[in-house]
């Protein structure tokens, strides 16, 4: 009699005989099953190292057999059904083991397959699939709310990066300009100083060339200074200590023509003059004076010696009437 080991162990295991007939029990099996192995122990025949096996299917209805390639391992022939190889009811099954081109051993087998239930599921599928969806759809949406979140994150990490290098740039301008302003306060004293030393300076300079200029400006009044005061031939002469001297006279002159007058005024004493500088206005009917001017000869030269002035005048018209100009003449005396 065959031994079924049984269907643990992750597949269905059977012990056969092949040199003597025995009672036989069916392998059973359930239709649809793709992933359980059926191992057929040989007991009774020592399988050879190079031999290999062919398992062929039969039943109720087929015309011709499944087969498939089976693998011989510890003298056990080793073989997973594909989903249709068994059909539902009594399968007969035929192994034969081969070595090169010769037929070893053949045997048989009995494989009742369990019909299997059929359900409708498709719905229970398709409520699956649409779970399955939504649970995707719902990690998608999470993941893009982790990466929005991680990009709001990281732009607030680098606002708050720049704003603190913003923070930092006001901060190093601000103690630059404390600095600065520092700088310049500390410059402006030792300028405030310096100033202070040099006004001392200037002031120094300023105060003894005022005093230079004092001396010499009482030098020159000292020469200024009138030495002597008299009248001459209508002339009032004033005389210097350094040689100046200056003439004055009111020179009266009658007219009644519009033709151009000269009037010579003469010197007090012969008196000679030299650096000449002549003054004169109208004093007396200057509104009937036209144009009046001095064309003392040699004026315009400092070196010419001069004894006396020449005034010029034109009236306006031929009413009588006298005429009379302040005259000053100064100059040094030769």
């Amino acid at each position: 009699m065959d031994t079924e080991i049984g269907d643990n162990m992750n597949g269905i295991k059977k012990e056969v005989y092949v040199l003597r007939e025995a009672l036989k029990s069916k392998i059973n099996y359930s239709e649809g099953t793709t992933i359980i192995p059926i191992e057929l122990h040989v007991a009774d025949f020592i399988l050879p190292e190079d031999s290999a096996a062919v398992v062929y299917s039969l039943a109720a209805g087929m015309s011709k057999p499944k087969k498939l390639v089976a693998e011989i391992k510890n003298n056990t022939v080793i073989f997973t059904p594909e989903g249709d190889f068994f059909k539902k009811g009594i399968n007969i099954i035929q192994v034969r083991i081969v070595s090169g081109t010769q037929t070893l051993v053949i045997f048989k087998e009995t494989v009742e397959c369990k019909e299997k239930m059929d359900f409708d599921d498709a719905g229970e599928i398709e409520i699956q699939k649409t779970l399955i969806e939504q649970l995707l759809e719902k990690m998608s949406e999470c993941l893009s709310e982790i990466q929005s979140s991680e990009q709001r994150i990281a732009e607030k990490i680098e606002a708050e990066a720049n704003a603190r290098s913003e923070a930092d740039v006001k901060h190093d301008k601000k103690i630059g300009s404390l600095e600065k302003n520092y700088n310049e306060r500390v410059l402006n004293e030792e300028e405030l100083k310096l100033v202070t030393e040099v006004g001392k300076i200037v002031d120094a300079i300023l105060i003894k060339k005022l005093n230079e200029d004092i001396n010499t400006t009482n030098e020159s009044l000292s020469n200024l200074t009138v030495q002597k005061t008299s009248t001459q031939g209508g002339w009032v002469v004033e005389k210097y200590v350094n040689g100046w001297c200056k003439l004055y006279i009111k020179a009266q002159v009658y007219r009644a023509s519009k033709e151009q007058t000269v009037y010579k005024l003469a010197f007090p004493d012969g008196m000679k003059l030299k650096n000449v500088r002549i003054q004169m206005t109208p004093a007396q009917n200057g509104w009937n004076v036209a144009n009046f001017y001095h064309n003392t000869a040699g004026q315009t030269d400092d070196n010419a010696v001069i004894s006396e002035a020449v005034i010029v005048f034109t009236a306006k018209d031929t009413t009588a009437l006298t005429y009379c100009f302040d005259v000053c003449v100064s100059g040094f005396l030769v």
